[in-house]
């Protein structure tokens, strides 16, 4: 398992620390890949953003009703497949091809 709190942190191998509201934060305005483990198993690489400019506009959320928070849960868009996905942070492997420790 990732280094991981309830918090929602891991540490990555270049010991810089994620978290969800790092990740969030930093897709406000920008892409990123992330490789997790799905709870099947499987290893999934996803590229994703939450930046408005580039989620399509009848993609992008209808109101500001506030959102459930996890702090264990990351939503994002999947700018391949075009839809709206989420991952867990303790599932991480790697962002942006930097692993996560101790996966």
């Amino acid at each position: 398992m990732n280094k991981f709190t309830k918090d929602g942190i891991v540490v990555r191998k270049d010991g810089i620390v994620v978290t969800k509201d790092g990740i969030v934060d930093e897709l406000q305005d920008n892409i990123a890949v992330f490789t997790f483990r799905k709870k099947d198993g499987t290893i999934r690489e996803m590229v994703a953003t939450l930046a408005e400019k580039l989620i399509p506009e009848d993609m992008q959320p209808k109101s500001d009703k506030p959102i459930k928070e996890n702090n264990e849960v990351v939503r994002v868009f999947d700018t391949v497949i075009q839809q709206w996905r989420s991952f867990r942070i303790d599932s991480l492997l790697s962002v942006n091809g930097i692993g996560i420790h101790d996966r």
